[in-house]
C-alpha cells in the first residue's frame, strides 16, 4: 500500500548532506571559489580565444587554491585522496564545462598518465608542476586515422641506442594526433601515445613524454599543430592537430611502468604478451571515464535544476473555478517528463559514488602489496633479482586484484556510457520544458546541451564502450559456464542454453508486486539472460558454420542491448543500497529515496516491458498497470521536486539563469 503523500517529506539539508558524502569539506570549498566575482560567465558572444583564455585563467585559480594537488601522493607535495579529487570536480562541472574539460585534461588525463605510467624519477620531477598548472600538457592518444582503434596507432618512438634517445614520428597525415586538448594554444609537454620499437623489433603502444612548446610559448622544432578550430561547444578547450618529425626525446621519457627499455636498447617488461601490456597500460586509465561520467552528470542536475524551478514557478491555464493559473509542475505530462529524469540523477549519483570507492579500494591494495613488496626487497638485499621481479609483476598487475580491476574497467566505462547518453537526454528534455525561454542563452540550458554532447565521445565513443562491456560479459559467462577450456561456440549444453531462452526456467509469471526487490530480480534476470541468448545464437552460427569474428559481428546490437542490462542492474543495485541503509538507519530519506529508486526501476521495466512479456516473466496484468503507477509516483514526487534539485547544491552564480530564480 502507498504511504500518503506527506510521508516523503523530508530535510533538504540532510538530503544535500548524503549527497555531499565524506568530502562536504572539499565540495564547500570549491563551491567557495566557484561563486567569486572572477567566476562569472563570459557573455555568449565571447570570441573563442577570449573563451580559451578565461578557461586558463579559471583552471590556474583553481590550481592556485590547490584543488590540482588533491590526486597527487602526498610525498609529491599533494593530498594523495582520488576521492576527494573527484568531489571537487564534480562540483567544478557544475560552472562552465569547458573549464571543467580543460581542467580534465590537465589535472586528470594529463597529470593521469603521468602518475599511473611513470616512474618514482618522473614523478619527482613533473607531479607537482602538473598539479599547480606550472607545466601545462596534453594527453596525445587519438590520431586522424586511428581513434578507437588505438592497438593500431601509426605514431611511431625509435629507440636510437648509440644516442640514447627515442625518435619520435608522425609516418602519414593520419598519424597526426586529433582533438588533443591544451594542445592549441597552452600545452608545453604532451603524453604522446606510439609505437614502441628498438633493435628493429616492436613492441605495441606505450606512452612518452614529449616536449610541444618552450617556457615563451612557442612551438619546438619537430613539432607542428594545427588548431581544430570552433566546436559545437567547449570552445574553451583549445583543441589540435599535433604531428612529430623526428623529434628526439631521451631514454628517460618513456613512461616505463609497464615496459622499459635499457641503455643497450634491450626491452624488458613483466608482463609478457604485447596485447595484455597494451590492456594493462589502457586499464590503468579509467580515471579519465570516471572525470567525464561526473561531468555528465553535473551537466544534467544543472539542467534539471533549472527545468525543475522552471516548473514551479511558471503558470499556464486556470482550472474551472480557480483564482489563479496552474504551474507547469501540476501537470501530469510535465511530471512525467521531468520527474524519471531526476530519478535517474540521484541513480546515477550513487553509482557513481560507489564506482569511486571501488576506484580507491583497488588502488589502495595496489599500493599497500607495493609497500609489502619493498619492504621484503629491503629485507633481502642478497635476493634483490627475484624480489624486484615480484615488486614489477605486482605493479604489473593493477591493484593486486585483477577482479577488482575488471570490475572497475567494466562500472567506469558502463557509468560513464549510460550516464552520458542520459544526460543528452536530460539536458534536451529541460530545453523543451522550458519553452522558449529554454532556447535563451542567458538561461544556460543552450550552452549546457552544447558543451556535453561530446561526452558521449570522448574517452571512449559510448557505442563501442558498451559493445567492449558485452564483449567481456560473454567471456565471464563463458568462464564462469565451463571454465578456462570454455568456447564461445559450446555455451553451457546445447539443452541447457536453448531450454532456458525457451522459457522452461522464466521464474513467476503472476502476481509479481510492483517493488522495488522484485524490479532487482527482474532487472538481474534481463542481464543473465541477455548474455544466455546471444550465447545460444552464438552456437546456432557456428553449427551453421560461420566464423567466430563473423559471428560475433552479427551479436553487435544483441551485445548492446545486453550491456545496458548489465549497467542498469548495477544502478538499481547501489540505488538500493542507499535506501536499506536510510530506511535502515531512520534517517528521514528512505521514504523519498524509496519513491524515486522505484520510479528508476519502474520507468526502465516500462520501456522494457516488450522483452519481459516475451519471455514471460511479468504478467500481462503487471504490464498494463506500469504506466498508472509511474504517474502515481510522479504525481506524489512532484511537490518535493524544487527540493531534492535544490539537495545537488548547485551554487547560484553556476545556474545563473532567471528563470530558475538564479
Amino acid at each position: 500500500m502507498t504511504p500518503p503523500e506527506h510521508s516523503l517529506a523530508f530535510d533538504p539539508t540532510a538530503m544535500a548532506r548524503l549527497l555531499d558524502g565524506e568530502h562536504a569539506a572539499v565540495r564547500q570549498r570549491v563551491r567557495a571559489v566557484l561563486s567569486r566575482p572572477s567566476f562569472r560567465y563570459l557573455d555568449p558572444t565571447a570570441s573563442i580565444q577570449e573563451q580559451r583564455e578565461q578557461a586558463f585563467r579559471w583552471c590556474r585559480e583553481l590550481a592556485q587554491e590547490g584543488v590540482g594537488l588533491l590526486a597527487i601522493p602526498k610525498q609529491y607535495g599533494g593530498e594523495g585522496d582520488f576521492g576527494a579529487f573527484m568531489a571537487a570536480f564534480e562540483t567544478i562541472a557544475f560552472h562552465d564545462l569547458g573549464m571543467t574539460i580543460k581542467f580534465t585534461v590537465q589535472f586528470g588525463i594529463w597529470l593521469g598518465s603521468v602518475l599511473l605510467l611513470g616512474n618514482e624519477a618522473q614523478h619527482e620531477a613533473l607531479l607537482r608542476k602538473i598539479g599547480t598548472f606550472d607545466l601545462p600538457g596534453c594527453f596525445a592518444m587519438t590520431e586522424i586515422g586511428h581513434g578507437s582503434n588505438v592497438r593500431e596507432l601509426e605514431t611511431t618512438a625509435v629507440y636510437e641506442a648509440g644516442t640514447g634517445e627515442f625518435v619520435v614520428n608522425s609516418p602519414t597525415w593520419t598519424a597526426g594526433k586529433n582533438y588533443i586538448g591544451n594542445g592549441a594554444c597552452h600545452g608545453r609537454m604532451a603524453t604522446v601515445f606510439a609505437q614502441l620499437e628498438t633493435r628493429g623489433e616492436r613492441h605495441g603502444v606505450h606512452a612518452f613524454l614529449v616536449p610541444l612548446r618552450d617556457e615563451a610559448g612557442d612551438v619546438l622544432p619537430g613539432v607542428r599543430i594545427e588548431d581544430n578550430g570552433p566546436k559545437m561547444g567547449e570552445n574553451g578547450v583549445d583543441n589540435a592537430r599535433i604531428w612529430f618529425d623526428g623529434v628526439r626525446v631521451p631514454r628517460g621519457a618513456l613512461l616505463d611502468r609497464f615496459g622499459q627499455v635499457g641503455e643497450n636498447g634491450i626491452y624488458q617488461s613483466s608482463i609478457r604478451s604485447a596485447g595484455a601490456r597494451f590492456f594493462t597500460t589502457i586499464s590503468a586509465l579509467v580515471g579519465g571515464r570516471i572525470s567525464i561520467a561526473a561531468a555528465g552528470l553535473s551537466a544534467a542536475k544543472s539542467g534539471l535544476t533549472i527545468a525543475v524551478k522552471y516548473a514551479t514557478r511558471r503558470r499556464q491555464f486556470r482550472a474551472p473555478g480557480a483564482t489563479e493559473e496552474s504551474a507547469l509542475m501540476d501537470y501530469p505530462t510535465h511530471q512525467r517528463r521531468l520527474l524519471p529524469l531526476l530519478a535517474n540523477a540521484y541513480a546515477l549519483d550513487f553509482a557513481h559514488k560507489f564506482l569511486i570507492r571501488r576506484r580507491v579500494e583497488v588502488v589502495e591494495k595496489a599500493e599497500g602489496r607495493r609497500q609489502k613488496v619493498e619492504g621484503r626487497r629491503q629485507k633481502a638485499e642478497g635476493r634483490r633479482q627475484k624480489v624486484e621481479g615480484r615488486r614489477q609483476k605486482a605493479e604489473g598487475e593493477i591493484g593486486g586484484d585483477p577482479a577488482g580491476q575488471r570490475e572497475v574497467e567494466l562500472l567506469a566505462a558502463g557509468v560513464k556510457a549510460w550516464t552520458t547518453w542520459n544526460t543528452t537526454k536530460t539536458l534536451q528534455t529541460c530545453r523543451e520544458c522550458c519553452g522558449g525561454e529554454g532556447y535563451m542563452s542567458v538561461n544556460r540550458l543552450p550552452a549546457l546541451k552544447a558543451d556535453s554532447d561530446i561526452f558521449t565521445t570522448f574517452e571512449g565513443d559510448n557505442t563501442v564502450l558498451m559493445l567492449w562491456i558485452g564483449r567481456q560479459l560473454l567471456a565471464e559467462a563463458e568462464r564462469v559456464g565451463e571454465g578456462e577450456k570454455a568456447r564461445i561456440q559450446e555455451p553451457r549444453s546445447k539443452e541447457g542454453a536453448r531450454d532456458e531462452i525457451q522459457g522452461e526456467n522464466v521464474g513467476p509469471t503472476d502476481g509479481v508486486p510492483m517493488e522495488e526487490p522484485s524490479c532487482r530480480w527482474l532487472f538481474a534476470q534481463r542481464a543473465e539472460r541477455m548474455i544466455d541468448e546471444i550465447r545460444a545464437s552464438l552456437l546456432g552460427l557456428a553449427e551453421g558454420g560461420m566464423q567466430g569474428h563473423a559471428a560475433m559481428t552479427r551479436q553487435q546490437s544483441a551485445l548492446l542491448q545486453a550491456a545496458h542490462a548489465y549497467v542498469e542492474k548495477v544502478v538499481l543495485e547501489r540505488f538500493a543500497a542507499v535506501v536499506d541503509a536510510q530506511k535502515e538507519a531512520g534517517s528521514g530519506l528512505g521514504e523519498v529515496l524509496g519513491r524515486l529508486g522505484e520510479l528508476f526501476a519502474l520507468g526502465l521495466l516500462e520501456q522494457h516491458r516488450g522483452w519481459y512479456l516475451e519471455r514471460r516473466l511479468i504478467p500481462e496484468g503487471m504490464s498494463r498497470a506500469l504506466g498508472g503507477r509511474v504517474d502515481r509516483l510522479c504525481a506524489e514526487l512532484a511537490p518535493h521536486a524544487e527540493a531534492l534539485v535544490e539537495a545537488f547544491g548547485i551554487p547560484a552564480q553556476c545556474l545563473a539563469a532567471p528563470i530558475a530564480g538564479g
